[in-house]
């Protein structure tokens, strides 16, 4: 099914307020990619493909585009809606063929990709490249043996200017770790002020069409009572690990893991600047001495409000084969601190979780794949991801100079094709750097 997707894009006027209100004419434009884009990859000897173990490794995941996007905007030169790739059933193929040339092993699994592309010039040639920041599933090989999605933000293809839009078609290479890359594309950008034939829901007017900016309803003043305390992570410690081994036939045999086992490991590295914050609604102003008492009492809601803390994380892993072939390899990525207070504010839970090079609502790249086989993120954590670990801290506890706070998810894991058994521990230690605190005048908007 073709979902069209239209984001207003609304300029305020220089005019002043009453050209503010004036109506103003709206254009759309839309965006549809046809073809297809294959990747596919082989361990290469020069890269070290017999030193990682996946020197009979050959792949490849085939998306075909599924979404129309759109832009509206009032501005004369509207800018070229993003060129999202979207395909919910792509599926990653990978053989495995032994040193020994025994029967290869399969492995198939369903990657879902939807991310965006982005057409820039440089030094006069028209190039398609990754935009991270809007992507939300870059193509992998999932849980078989070839590239991660950290490594497809180095996906480029060529792009030429067409009379209605753009044809990326045509082939690349790069290297991702012991693997070669080769992208091959048919895609075209089709570009049109015309949503494309078909069923199709447009959440914003087309060309032509007029709206008007009504101010809003009057608000209210509230008397917020608010403290904050930052403290900077001196230093962290320890690790997380996953063992884990394959589920029994049949479970096991769409990813061609039958037989197989390994253990995935987690160290942390880094610092920076976290603060704690609380607020409620009061009606007498107080200081902020007393402030800060009151978020160390509970009667404060609680947050845990993420400034600078960034914790370069690598995962390693070891997957070892029926026959006794073991795969090894590692992967780096941010990691970040972040946390969410009680409704009464006594403790806050602390998560250390991925963030990735992905910003979309699927929460980052999946911390927990490397270029061999094993798990992901939804096998160890679950179906909704999850946070790699997680500390409580009483609020009694804030506005001491000194916190140690320990991470851990222990316990048993079962996913569609591998269980296993979380372990290890993280302990981060935070030094007070600074507090503030009292009451401030919030105008909160009508409604």
């Amino acid at each position: 099914m073709i979902a069209y997707v239209a984001a207003l894009l609304l300029a305020a006027s220089a005019a002043g307020p009453a050209a503010a209100a004036a109506s103003q004419p709206l254009t759309t434009t839309y965006v549809q990619l046809r073809g297809s884009l294959t990747v596919s990859w082989s361990g290469d000897p020069s890269d070290g493909c017999a030193a990682q173990g996946v020197c009979g490794v050959t792949g490849s995941l085939q998306m075909v585009p599924t979404s129309t996007s759109g832009e509206s905007s009032s501005s004369p030169e509207p800018s070229l809606p993003p060129l999202e790739l979207t395909d919910e059933a792509a599926v990653a193929r990978v053989v495995q063929t032994a040193a020994g040339g025994s029967t290869p092993a399969a492995c198939a699994d369903v990657v879902p990709v939807d991310f965006d592309l982005a057409v820039s010039s440089r030094d006069g040639t028209l190039r398609a490249t990754v935009n991270r920041i809007e992507s939300f599933e870059l193509p992998s090989s999932g849980r078989c043996a070839g590239p991660t999605q950290a490594d497809m933000v180095a996906l480029t293809l060529p792009a030429r200017r067409l009379h209605d839009g753009y044809d990326l078609s045509g082939q690349a290479t790069f290297r991702a770790g012991p693997f070669a890359v080769a992208v091959t594309s048919t895609v075209r950008a089709l570009v049109s002020d015309r949503p494309p034939a078909g069923p199709a829901t447009v959440l914003v007017a087309g060309a032509g069409s007029r709206v008007t900016v009504v101010a809003p309803p009057p608000g209210r003043s509230e008397l917020l009572e608010n403290a904050q305390l930052t403290y900077r992570v001196t230093s962290i410690r320890g690790g997380l690990s996953q063992s884990f081994t394959a589920l029994a036939a049949p479970l096991c045999e769409p990813l061609g893991a039958c037989g197989t086992g390994g253990e995935l490991s987690e160290s942390f590295s880094g610092g920076g600047v976290f603060g704690f914050s609380g607020t409620r609604v009061v009606t007498r102003r107080v200081g902020k001495r007393a402030a800060l008492a009151d978020l160390a009492a509970g009667r404060l809601n609680l947050e845990a409000l993420q400034q600078a803390a960034s914790f370069p994380s690598t995962v390693r892993e070891t997957l070892i084969e029926p026959g006794g072939t073991t795969c090894t390899d590692a992967a780096s990525q941010p990691a970040s601190l972040s946390g969410a207070g009680t409704r009464h504010g006594r403790t806050v839970t602390l998560s250390l979780s991925p963030s990735g090079l992905l910003q979309g609502p699927s929460g980052a790249v999946d911390p927990l794949r490397t270029r061999c086989p094993g798990p992901s993120r939804a096998d160890v954590l679950g179906p909704q991801g999850g946070a790699l670990a997680t500390a409580t801290l009483p609020a009694s506890d804030l506005g001491r100079r000194r916190l140690t706070l320990t991470f851990q998810h222990p316990g048993a894991f079962q996913g569609s094709a591998y269980d296993g058994q979380r372990g290890g521990s993280v302990v981060l230690t935070l030094r007070l750097t600074g507090t503030s605190g009292g009451t401030a005048r919030l105008e909160v908007p009508g409604s």
